[in-house]
């Protein structure tokens, strides 16, 4: 089942080993992007559920 969610830019334990997991994708925000990004992820996740 997908999942949503936001995790820490630095880490280590749990953050690291989510961010290393299979299947995980890690997208960075940035002010340039911020705007963007919504409609990116909202595409993304309604494949993923498809």
């Amino acid at each position: 089942m997908p999942f949503l969610g936001t995790v820490a830019l630095l880490g280590g334990g749990f953050i690291a080993e989510a961010k290393r997991s299979p299947g995980v994708l890690v997208l960075s925000l940035s002010a340039e992007r911020r705007d963007l990004l919504p409609a990116e992820h909202a595409a993304r996740f309604r494949a993923a559920c498809s």
